[in-house]
């Protein structure tokens, strides 16, 4: 018995306990070829001081990451290194694409890659040539002449004299998740004129001759309108061919952009890499050394009219494998440009970034299909020194991107060493410094034109890459101690409401005449506000700290200042501004109209710090003023109005109401303790907020520091707890940060009300030490939250009441031990769309009429619907409203199949459709419901009384009862509706 209790009660006794965990190395607990999930468990002591056991983890990512070895029939870590085979060849075999590369270039197929899928892909470097587009004469400078590798890193094979009449090495690298071929050319060919070329117009190329390999898909990235500017993504299935780029060594900010060509020519396959003349000029004119003038003879031998002529210039197609044995050596390094080709693993696709998981990138991420960033998602990126694309940390993202984080539920991107939020990583020094990713963001030729919103990205060299030719808008968001924010490559951009502090580099780098239009922007702190000649309009933004200000930028009514006082911090957050601040009301209302809107419910205010205990009633309201005039400078948080932190409620009830915002640092929010009541009620389009700190503030450490415990915590008491229309939003992080209620000596509750509410991301552990627990979900959202209700059949726990009626379980897990009589569950009229479903134990909970996602198994019951795919609509309050029609396995079989009548169910002036269509008095819809809003997303008042429809009617049978006003009738002088607990909105 006593190995039982240590099972099950750890999750809820870490809350109380974490103080004195003890954290030994996580152990993988599951694998794949692209993941690994890392689980390390801590020992706790329960209040009775016995041990007992807390589980927490991490998701390790990077692509490539594990190949499957047959002989052992698991996965195991890929090996970034060639062996040196007797044969005299190298191979890298010990990764999910596997490389062989003969030791003289010059034979028949000598780089030999076997894709992740099987098939193969054979080729030969050829030679280098200069191409003028306008006139079609092709110049070879050199071809690939009788060389032999050397083992220059355990990873890297390099031909250091590759060329005939150029000095010039062929470079291979092996990594995981990627194969590279670089040509470094140690020595200018010198400018296009000595050959008889038009330098603007003349294209620097790389033939390979490709020997075997499957017929790509070309997608293309972008189109200038001139064919030789085409840039496809070569896609071969399981492999890809992205951009290239052309750097000088060791330099990898100089860099510029290769282009490339699938092409037959007289019956030869080849891959053309090119990249125009003028962009590689200046990098070429770096070396030291030159090459003379070429000679006439040499031209007349070396010149063809045409694609075919340079064809027939390179040398014949050779067969056969002509070894010759690698040297183990390490070559010394010499400045050169380098032109590569990327070849890279595309197998990792339809990646979700959970909303309840974190994390940990430890090497380049290739992500393809539909990437899906949920709200609450944490990803740390791993150490490195000078990233770089090939080889720092970084998320590479094409195709489709579904966006989901939200205000008080941002996507967080960090370091390794940033134990702010999330779990923390093994080996994590709790103090980030300097650049870990490369960039946390990549977006290479998404399908799609982005719509990044409500994010924090830090310590990152870059912080965000847009590529492609669509526009693009990034807002809401924080960029915190970054080389550059965002790099905008070959496009155009939308950044609103953006906070960028502690930028070395610059804020914006602009690559080939991108451009970008700013508005309400705070840079703090920051080297250059852009670099490059692109465009950059700033409106109603706020510069404070700008070290260098070449390549300035346009636009009205902003502001620059020297002075840090231009803020002033509370909590974690330090760029609110400062009291009596002339930068508020200080701007234009010519701004984009969806922005103005936003900013109305976003604040420049900082929050109030609560410090005494409650012992009477209170009430608290929005008190951080909203810019309702949307012209204040700079960026804007989402509001907070209180931060409390282990406060005590004894006696007396709290109550929360009208769109209050309260953020919660240290161990816990508020403890509950004798005769505590904790009341919570907003509004349907203005939810309370209950979070902690971190999902809103961006310093890297927590205000009153302590391992977190839950927002609300029980402690010797059977306290009330009453939620609705509240918003309760948690990262993902440990299990003692994401708790709602956390208990301690043997407390419970009475009632826990949770009614049209929206709680994402929580830990809910259910037990009880005491009798007359009761807790009650309806019509609520549970957005991947941990519920688990435990009730074993031992002495010392007692039976406690759990109902839910029309709730939608989203994500997350719903985990019961039903092993005790007297105990009563109840589940009707849900929609069960969570990863998982269990019951154990001898009882079975009273269950009917609930939806099912396919892959579930039914609580039993009658009136279910199985085999669900969900197919949710977006809505003016919400992404889970239902279509109105739709196969047998959509969402809108749940409309009118429920257990009661929605009158019964108190949803009467509620919906699921985006019609606005109220329930009214048919048969319940099954699921969560939103209430019925008009065109500008405000509560339906159908008699135009100020007061809505659901409020008049408290009870939502659509009558009017004694206590409530007739919702058909207009009660403009309140009436019997001041006893609806109606406050006064903040103006």
């Amino acid at each position: 018995m006593k190995a039982a209790h240590a099972v099950w009660l750890p999750v809820l006794l870490f809350f109380s306990n974490c103080a004195h965990a003890q954290f030994p190395a996580p152990e993988i607990v599951g694998i794949g070829p692209h993941h690994r999930v890392l689980q390390r468990v801590s020992i706790t002591p329960d209040e009775r001081g016995e041990p007992v056991q807390s589980e927490s983890s991490y998701t390790e990512i990077a692509t490539g990451l594990n190949w499957w070895n047959p002989k052992t029939e698991t996965w195991e870590p890929s090996v970034e290194a060639f062996e040196i085979l007797p044969q005299g060849y190298a191979v890298a075999r010990r990764g999910q694409h596997k490389v062989m590369i003969a030791g003289n270039l010059n034979t028949g197929g000598a780089v030999d890659i076997e894709l992740p899928d099987g098939r193969r892909m054979l080729s030969n470097p050829m030679g280098l040539s200069y191409f003028d587009v306008a006139t079609g004469r092709n110049v070879l400078l050199a071809e690939v002449k009788d060389c032999t590798g050397e083992l220059a890193e355990p990873n890297v094979l390099l031909f250091a004299d590759a060329f005939d009449t150029l000095k010039a090495a062929l470079s291979y690298t092996y990594r995981r998740g990627q194969f590279e071929q670089d040509v470094v050319i140690y020595q200018d060919p010198g400018p296009p004129e000595d050959y008889g070329l038009n330098a603007d117009t003349t294209l620097l190329e790389i033939y390979t001759e490709i020997f075997e390999a499957p017929e790509p898909v070309a997608v293309i990235a972008e189109d200038s309108g001139q064919p030789e500017d085409l840039d496809p993504v070569l896609d071969f299935g399981s492999m890809r061919m992205e951009q290239g780029t052309a750097y000088f060594l060791h330099r990898q900010l100089e860099d510029a952009a290769m282009q490339k060509l699938w092409h037959s020519i007289e019956g030869r396959q080849f891959l053309i890499e090119r990249i125009p003349y003028r962009e590689v000029e200046p990098l070429l004119q770096k070396l030291q050394a030159r090459v003379e003038r070429p000679s006439a003879r040499w031209l007349a031998d070396r010149t063809a009219e045409n694609r075919a002529g340079i064809a027939r210039l390179l040398p014949p197609r050779r067969t056969g494998l002509e070894l010759a044995a690698i040297r183990p050596g390490r070559p010394a390094v010499v400045p050169g440009v380098v032109l590569d080709y990327l070849t890279l693993n595309s197998t990792q696709t339809n990646q979700v970034f959970k909303g309840d998981t974190t994390y940990f990138v430890t090497g380049p991420v290739y992500l393809y299909g539909t990437t899906t960033f949920e709200g609450g998602t944490v990803v740390k990126f791993t150490n490195s020194v000078s990233p770089t694309l090939a080889t720092g940390p970084h998320l590479s993202i094409s195709g489709n991107v579904v966006w989901e984080p939200t205000a008080y539920r941002p996507a967080v991107f960090t370091a390794k060493d940033d134990n702010s939020v999330g779990e923390a990583i093994s080996g994590s020094s709790g103090t980030p410094s300097g650049d870990y990713a490369y960039a946390s963001l990549r977006f290479y030729s998404p399908s799609g034109p982005l719509d990044l919103r409500h994010f924090r990205i830090s310590h990152s060299l870059w912080g965000m890459i847009l590529y492609g030719p669509l526009a693009h808008q990034v807002r809401h968001g924080q960029f915190i101690t970054c080389g550059t924010a965002v790099y905008v490559d070959q496009t155009t951009a939308a950044f609103q409401n953006l906070l960028l502090n502690g930028m070395t580099a610059q804020g914006f780098y602009f690559y080939s005449s991108a451009s970008a239009v700013g508005q309400h922007l705070t840079l703090h702190r920051i080297n250059r506000v852009k670099y490059s000649s692109g465009t950059l309009t700033l409106t109603n933004s706020l510069l404070v700290g700008v070290t260098n200000w070449t390549y300035s930028f346009t636009g009205a009514n902003n502001a620059t200042n020297s002075s840090s006082a231009v803020f002033q911090q509370v909590g974690a957050g330090a760029h609110y501004l400062a009291a009596g601040s002339p930068y508020r009301n200080a701007g234009t209302t010519n701004i984009t109209p969806s922005l103005a809107k936003e900013l109305q419910s976003l604040t420049t205010y900082p929050p109030a710090i609560l410090a005494g205990d409650f012992t009477s009633a209170t009430v608290l309201g929005p008190q951080a003023p909203r810019d309702v005039t949307g012209t204040t400078l700079g960026y804007h948080y989402p509001p907070l109005d209180y931060l409390v932190s282990g406060l005590n409620l004894t006696n007396a009830t709290l109550t929360l109401t009208n769109g209050v915002a309260v953020g919660v640092s240290g161990y816990s929010g508020i403890v509950l303790r004798n005769g505590a009541k904790f009341i919570s009620e907003g509004t349907p389009d203005r939810l309370n907020r209950l979070v902690r700190m971190n999902a809103v503030q961006e310093q890297g450490y927590a205000w009153n520091p302590a391992t977190g415990g839950s927002l609300l915590e029980i402690n010797n008491a059977v306290p009330e707890v009453r939620l609705r229309f509240t918003g309760v939003s948690l990262l993902a992080g440990p299990n003692g940060q994401r708790a709602l209620l956390g208990g301690l000596g043997g407390g419970t509750v009475n009632p826990l009300a949770v009614a049209d509410s929206e709680v994402r991301g929580a830990q809910c552990y259910v037990y009880a030490y005491a009798s007359g627990g009761s807790l009650l979900w309806t019509n609520s959202l549970l957005d991947r939250v941990a519920l688990t209700l435990y009730q074993p059949n031992y002495t010392g726990y007692y039976p406690f009441t759990f109902t839910a009626f029309n709730c939608l379980f989203y994500g997350g897990s719903v985990v019961m031990t039903y092993d005790k009589a007297g105990t009563t569950w109840t589940f009707r009229d849900n929609l069960f769309d969570s990863e998982t479903l269990s019951r154990t134990g001898t009882y079975s909970p009273t269950a009917s009429n609930n939806g099912y996602r396919s892959g579930l198994t039914s609580l039993g019951g009658t009136g279910n619907k199985l085999n669900l795919v969900p197919d949710y609509q977006t809505g003016p309050l919400g992404r889970f409203y239902y279509p109105t029609n739709g196969a047998s396995t959509s969402l809108t079989n749940l409309i009118n199949t429920g257990y009661r009548l929605a009158s019964s169910a108190g949803l009467y002036h509620f919906t699921t459709t985006t019609n606005q269509v109220k329930e009214t008095t048919s048969q319940v819809d099954i699921g969560y419901h939103y209430a019925a809003v008009d065109a500008q997303g405000r509560p339906l008042d159908t008699d135009g009384d100020g007061l809505p429809d659901y409020l008049e009617d408290r009870n939502g049978n659509g009558s009017a009862d004694t206590g409530e006003t007739d919702w058909q009738t207009s009660n403009t002088g309140m009436g019997g509706a001041a006893a609806l607990q109606v406050f006064t909105p903040l103006k």
